[in-house]
């Protein structure tokens, strides 16, 4: 058996949206894609851009895609957070 060790999104701390989405867009990542990944208007994705919070399950989906094309800056907001599960993993 190994450990697998994940982080989780429970401290209170507010992530800076503008700063993921400007990320991602200089990785090549649109906020038309961003849009269509979560299934919301592109006026939804730059109001998170302006101040507002998205909803749980986007958050997510804009995670994720800033965890595949913005790796480093990923790794470095996630450390703000410093909250992180063990979870025992079978082989």
């Amino acid at each position: 058996m190994s450990r697998l060790t994940v982080p989780i999104a429970t401290n209170k701390a507010r992530r800076d949206w503008f700063r993921i989405l400007r990320d991602l867009m200089s990785a090549g990542v649109s906020m038309q894609t961003v849009a269509r990944k979560t299934e919301r208007d592109v006026n939804t994705v730059r109001n998170w851009a302006e101040g507002g919070d998205p909803k749980e399950a986007d958050a997510r989906i804009v995670l994720c895609l800033y965890a595949k094309h913005c790796p480093a800056q990923y790794r470095a907001h996630q450390s703000r957070f410093e909250i992180y599960v063990e979870i025992e993993e079978s082989l």
